[in-house]
């Protein structure tokens, strides 16, 4: 159980990479100003640390200098140490740069208030580093524009050649960095390589194979088939209901989508009325959890897949391994589709680039924004992207044929941590923006674990991916805001009583349905989300 926990916990840091908005204590941590005495704006002369070409030359600066920083908390990190700066990486990377960061770290649950109030204070800290660019409601351009965060273009384009080398790269990455109007806010974490999926449903082989059940289900009607097979085979019921993963074979999801350029909002359309329909229908076989309406997210849940409450379950791929030593013989299902062949054009846990969310901005009250931009440029070196992902030589990996492999401080922890929370403990947590080697991520799967992120990505169009780009600006993300929570609620309510047998579907209460939900003002909403893609579109 221990184990269990263990990855429970670093499982949740991935869960509050797409949560972002939680409320929680206030943070009263301070933290010292820095030492470091250069101009808040750039000057465009290279400072200490860098020749004149931008080339970095270590240590960057030579005296020890310091910097605060806010860093959004994650349940792995306060398990493992009082602070960020006990990981000896960081250790490392201050004796190699020369610059200590006096980390403050928000309360867990509370990180939006905590920098919410930073904000509002109007007294920051030198660098914020963020899970993902949610936290700045409004966009980045309203923080640049308040005065609040850098415009990073000058700095990146004069002093962090490495960074700028990796996000030229790929053409679509620059302009998801850059803002409608033309500034880069931050840097960001990015990978070498494009990550396959991570998500999926799994089956447990040993009830399958008690109901005489044999086949790989690809389709809804072959999934069907599975699910009634296996009913009766667990305490609950035999799936596991979790709409991002059973969906997109539909095409649309709960929330907006394009298509060919045209914002389209998944729950009025027939593609999603026909996947509420189909879902009721097999929770009234008794086929669905019963409970689905109350379950807060299946990460807490896991321990009923073990015990047999359920045959089929949603789960990441870091999990493979976590069921398969606890005596469970796992069977990875694909995601399903209306008809066999189909691609998926929604996203479920695969990655369209090799951008990924960890966010960090440079404040005005930053006193060497240019010093602190090469200490972050370092992490996208070959050097410092290979401190960041595989911790020190000697202690967390050692090079074999001329590649990194994790020691048995990683892959056989003394102290009971998982792989993944050794990473965590003994190289960079997935908190910060560093170039990550995609290998990394994979080196601490087993054959099997693998094997799922391959079929769970074999379907992917990325081509004609369906994801909604684009940055509404603070006035129309609270005139948006102001319409969608109302429809949302809406929209959630009323999924849950067709699901659950309390509501039929017909063409009267579609209507009346797709009626209400244009009383409050959804192609607005529309039309507002059309106007982001559009600007994205130009950029």
């Amino acid at each position: 159980m221990k184990k269990i926990t263990a990855v429970l916990l670093f499982l949740l840091l991935v869960l509050s990479l797409a949560a972002g908005c939680q409320t929680g204590d206030k943070d009263t941590t301070t933290s010292p100003s820095p030492t470091a005495t250069a101009s808040a704006e750039p000057t465009g002369e290279p400072t200490e640390g860098g020749d004149d070409d931008g080339k970095l030359s270590l240590p960057l600066v030579d005296e020890k200098t310091i910097f605060s920083g806010w860093i959004t908390s994650s349940a792995i990190v306060t398990q493992l140490y009082t602070e960020l700066n006990d990981n000896p990486v960081f250790k490392e990377l201050e004796e190699k740069t020369n610059i200590h960061i006096d980390w403050r770290h928000p309360a867990e649950g509370g990180e939006t208030e905590a920098l919410n109030l930073m904000f509002t204070s109007n007294e920051f800290t030198d660098i914020i580093v963020t899970l993902d660019p949610t936290y700045y409601v409004g966009g980045f351009d309203k923080f640049i524009d308040d005065g609040i965060i850098h415009d990073l273009k000058d700095l990146v384009n004069n002093y962090a050649p490495n960074f700028l080398n990796t996000i030229k790269k790929d053409e679509t990455v620059y302009k998801q960095l850059h803002t409608d109007t033309g500034h880069l806010p931050a840097f960001r974490m990015m990978l070498t390589d494009r990550q396959l999926c991570y998500l999926g449903y799994y089956a447990r082989q040993d009830l399958m194979d008690a109901a005489g059940y044999t086949k790989t289900p690809t389709t809804y009607d072959d999934f069907h088939e599975m699910l009634t097979a296996l009913k009766g085979s667990t305490s609950k019921q035999p799936l596991y209901l979790f709409e991002d993963i059973l969906i997109p074979g539909y095409g649309v999801n709960s929330n907006f989508t394009q298509v060919d350029g045209k914002v389209v909002f998944g729950p009025i359309t027939d593609e999603y009325r026909a996947y509420l329909e189909m879902v009721a229908q097999w929770y009234s076989e008794g086929l669905i959890d019963a409970d689905f309406m109350t379950r807060r997210h299946f990460f807490l849940d896991f321990g009923e897949f073990l015990n047999e409450s359920f045959a089929v379950y949603p789960m990441t791929v870091a999990f493979y391994d976590v069921f398969v030593a606890n005596g469970l013989d796992i069977k990875v299902l694909p995601y399903t589709k209306l008809n066999e062949g189909d691609k998926r054009y929604i996203n479920s846990g695969s990655a369209e680039t090799t951008l990924q969310g960890a966010t960090a901005t440079i404040t005005t009250d930053c006193d060497d924004p240019v010093l602190m931009t090469k200490w972050f440029d370092y992490l996208f070196t070959e050097e410092g992207s290979l401190l960041g992902s595989y911790g020190i030589e000697g202690q967390a990996h050692t090079i074999v044929d001329g590649k990194p492999v994790f020691t048995d401080l990683i892959m056989n922890n003394p102290d009971n941590l998982t792989p993944g929370d050794a990473k965590n403990a003994y190289a960079f947590p997935m908190l910060m923006p560093f170039l990550v080697m995609t290998e990394r991520e994979v080196d601490t799967f087993s054959e099997g674990a693998v094997k799922a992120t391959e079929l769970w990505d074999s379907d992917w169009d990325i081509a004609n991916s369906r994801t909604l780009q684009g940055d509404l600006t603070a006035d129309e993300s609270f005139e948006f805001t102001s319409k969608y929570l109302d429809i949302e609620t809406f929209v959630s309510e009323f999924k849950a009583h067709v699901i659950a047998g309390q509501k039929q579907i017909t063409d009267e209460t579609w209507n009346e349905y797709l009626n209400e939900i244009k009383g409050m003002s959804i192609d607005r909403c529309i039309e507002l989300k059309q106007e982001a893609l559009d600007r994205y579109n130009n950029r």
